[in-house]
């Protein structure tokens, strides 16, 4: 690490001047940049709408003081911290659980809307490889098979066409800048997210791949969950273009996994694997203070059971689900009512509505900033499927009863499980020189490999959930 990423309008030696630096033990303008670093690196791993799965604000990742002591000092760390705070360097969220999740961190928005640029290192210390970065980077679930798949990061194989990238980019920035029609605050955002682009590819470039996994939902965040769409179709493996293996509606095809009650972790549940341990570990409503709830989802699935005499198992939910149709279910439905008239293409109302349904099933009515998911249009996408799917969607309600945010918890963990600890454990098992990589719910592969990868998924799925998803194969070159 002979560089670090530092915003452009950052001069530490100014700083100094106005908030003196004398009570911080071994004071380096090096060591304010490994922090600014370490920040923009846990940027690279939040989702779009830029929160980590630990945290509840923008822009704020958790950055661990063992790590931190253990590059800027041990007694000496949070004098530094603190002095940036005071230079308005960066805001801490003063939220943190011990062992669990560390204090956030985010740059002020003076230099969080910054151009970023590259600075020399010359503090020795801060060159060491297992610095690159500040975060934790314990494994929490199928450990091995995370291992396994880390080894496709670990060469130059995995390139992309920079150049490419960011003409890219740069076009998207103007556009976006053009559009923006002078509002400051979509022009920062243009320019934040053409930055952590940058970034993104750079570290690509130089092989500074990232692989972390998050204790939320067990998901990876690697250099190819990272890099958006658009720049896909320059990714290649050894020269080899990529493809991908597509799950269709693979929240809610995995959400089949919670109705059924042997599947949920409960005291008369005595098929208590370590799959299912995992994937309830910290899940608000299991706790004993909650289990009016747990009971009340409990009872709900027994309803759902008597009142089909063919079982649960074959539910109008769970074939449209199979099918991947479920999100075309709704349209079609919105669309005989004229409710959608404004989206002029079905592709674009099937993506509203994915969009919405999501983001309803992951939210908290009750919550002021949540409120405006069910209003108007919107809610008439929830209202939609509660009507063509009313034992799930009371089912969802109830699960979000204790915590709104348990529900996308346990999806993501059973979307996991599927992948790591089936799919990816078989292909790294029987076919240990087919490249894989996650991109949560799909496998990305090297063309020539998708229709293995393909029959493998729908086995190791299938053994899983005793059903099969809808899959699409998407080749990035096109």
């Amino acid at each position: 690490m002979d560089k670090l990423q530092v915003p452009k309008n950052l001069n530490v030696h100014e700083l100094e001047k106005l908030v003196p630096s004398t009570d911080v033990k071994g004071f380096d303008k090096d060591k304010v940049h490994f922090v600014c670093q370490s920040i923009y690196r846990g940027m690279e791993t939040l989702e779009d709408n830029y929160i980590h799965p630990d945290k509840t604000r923008r822009y704020f990742v958790p950055l661990h003081s063992e790590v931190l002591g253990k590059a800027l000092g041990t007694n000496n760390y949070k004098a530094l911290m603190q002095w940036m705070e005071a230079a308005k360097i960066i805001i801490s969220d003063g939220s943190w659980h011990d062992g669990q999740v560390a204090q956030g961190y985010r740059l002020t928005d003076k230099y969080l809307f910054s151009e970023m640029v590259w600075k020399p290192v010359k503090y020795w210390f801060l060159k060491k490889k297992e610095l690159a970065d500040c975060f934790d980077h314990e494994l929490y679930f199928q450990k091995a098979a995370v291992k396994g798949l880390k080894k496709w990061f670990k060469t130059k194989k995995l390139t992309i066409n920079a150049r490419e990238a960011y003409k890219i980019n740069n076009a998207q920035l103007a556009v976006d800048i053009k559009n923006a029609q002078g509002n400051s605050a979509k022009i920062k955002k243009a320019r934040l997210d053409a930055d952590a682009n940058r970034r993104k590819i750079s570290a690509m470039v130089r092989g500074g791949y990232l692989f972390e996994q998050d204790r939320f939902g067990y998901r990876l965040h690697t250099a190819i969950t990272q890099l958006p769409k658009k720049f896909r179709k320059l990714v290649t493996y050894d020269g080899e273009s990529m493809v991908e293996v597509d799950i269709s509606c693979s929240q809610l095809f995995f959400s089949n996994f919670i109705m059924t009650e042997l599947h949920w972790m409960t005291p008369k549940n005595k098929n208590r694997t370590k799959n299912l341990q995992m994937i309830w570990n910290g899940v608000t409503i299991i706790n004993n203070k909650y289990s009016n709830e747990c009971t009340a989802s409990i009872m709900c699935l027994k309803s759902f059971e008597n009142s089909d005499s063919k079982g649960f198992g074959v539910s109008y939910f769970q074939k449209k689900t199979s099918q991947g149709t479920l999100y075309e279910s709704i349209v079609d439905k919105l669309d005989s009512q004229n409710f959608l008239d404004k989206y002029p293409t079905y592709e674009e109302k099937r993506q509203y509505v994915k969009t919405v349904l999501l983001e309803q099933l992951y939210a908290d009515p009750r919550k002021s900033k949540h409120k405006g998911l069910y209003m108007g249009e919107n809610l008439l996408v929830w209202q939609c499927f509660s009507i063509l799917y009313p034992n799930e969607a009371k089912l969802f309600e109830l699960a979000k009863t204790a915590y709104y945010k348990d529900l996308c918890m346990l999806l993501q963990r059973i979307e996991a499980t599927a992948i790591l600890g089936y799919v990816c454990k078989r292909l790294l098992n029987e076919h240990p020189a087919v490249p894989i990589f996650t991109l949560h719910d799909c496998l990305v592969t090297t063309a020539g490999n998708e229709f293995l990868v393909r029959q493998i998924m729908e086995e190791e799925i299938n053994q899983f959930m005793g059903m099969v998803p809808g899959m699409k194969i998407k080749e990035w070159n096109k």
